[in-house]
């Protein structure tokens, strides 16, 4: 899913408005994931 790419590659933030709840927790735990590791819109530099 080209979704799950953007979060896990820290260019999406996670969205869930119900009844669309099947991925919601993938898509949280790629999103903490990103964010650890800092990538996308989270690496030190984003923005600049």
């Amino acid at each position: 899913m080209f979704n799950e790419v953007l979060v896990r590659e820290g260019y999406a933030n996670t969205m869930t408005i119900q009844p669309n709840v099947l991925f919601q927790k993938k898509f949280l735990q790629l999103e903490r994931e990103a964010r650890n590791k800092k990538k996308g819109l989270w690496a030190d530099d984003a923005g600049k």
